[in-house]
């Protein structure tokens, strides 16, 4: 049961939710950069200690949103009744017999 007005992911969602992160890391890194200097820490090694920091954390956060949505998905999926595997759903096409 293929419903085409129905998408898989919802990029939409997704792109909210990434959003509310990048703004919760980076208002995080940017404190713990104060926090740094305030500290007696070198300016410039703070920001690009924090800055890498930062980074690291948006693509963490980034890859377990992308997993959580798809691990939705796939339930909605189940839900629908949509078949999610079987001999029939490959990510490779079956191979030909070589030809005489």
């Amino acid at each position: 049961m293929n419903r085409p007005s129905e998408p898989l992911l919802d990029f939409a969602i997704l792109g909210r939710h990434l959003r509310v992160a990048a703004w919760c890391v980076g208002g995080l890194t940017g404190v713990g950069m104060l926090v740094e200097v305030a500290r007696g820490g070198s300016v410039w090694a703070a920001a690009l200690r924090w800055a890498t920091t930062a980074v690291a954390g948006a693509l963490l956060v980034t890859a377990v949103l992308v997993a959580l949505q798809a691990y939705r998905a796939a339930d909605a999926a189940q839900r629908r009744g949509d078949r999610l595997s079987g001999d029939d759903v490959r990510r490779a096409p079956p191979r030909r017999p070589p030809e005489p």
